[in-house]
């Protein structure tokens, strides 16, 4: 089973005769709030881009452009070789899907968007994985507005020499550079 996070978007986007919008006006209507999810949760330095591919629906990146690894170092990192740093994010029939990443970075910045989006339409973040759905107003991941906030969020300040030293490593081998 992939792990995957899901808000439902059931009852939503429906046209003037209460169908379900097409595609391509599903597709216009998400992408204005995902760029505003992106801006607020995150910042200006993450580009929106639709996928060549998708995953049963229309997908977008959502990325770092710039900070694409090679080899041995994109291994480390746990990233795809060749790829910036990002995540994808998912315009299914009746729901958003996420498709997580092992990279700790990525998934913090896709869960601050997935709580975004859980506020903008009043909906739960449904982890496959676990059974559980996370209610909007949530801020497990937008406990601050930086990688680093979020990997001293249950630390007790202030913090050691060696917890510190701990979050520093972590950061260094999941963030890009200047995040």
């Amino acid at each position: 089973m992939a792990n995957y996070a899901y808000i439902s978007l059931k009852g939503l986007f429906k046209g003037p005769t209460g169908r379900d919008l097409p595609r391509k006006e599903r597709m216009a209507v998400f992408l204005p709030i995902l760029s505003m999810a992106v801006q607020t949760a995150l910042d200006s330095r993450w580009h929106i881009a639709l996928a060549e591919f998708e995953d049963e629906g229309p997908t977008w990146l959502v990325t770092i452009p710039g900070t694409a690894k090679e080899g041995r170092e994109a291994n480390m990192r746990m990233l795809a070789p060749g790829e910036d740093v990002g995540f994808p994010v998912t315009l299914q029939k009746g729901q958003i899907a996420f498709r997580h990443s092992p990279n700790l970075f990525t998934g913090w910045a896709q869960g601050c968007i997935q709580e975004q989006l859980a506020d903008h339409f009043d909906r739960g973040v449904f982890y496959d994985a676990t059974d559980e759905t996370i209610p909007p107003g949530t801020h497990e991941y937008r406990r601050g507005k930086t990688f680093r906030e979020y990997l001293e969020r249950n630390w007790e300040k202030p913090l050691s020499l060696s917890t510190a030293a701990f979050i520093d490593r972590q950061h260094r081998a999941y963030a890009p550079e200047g995040f």
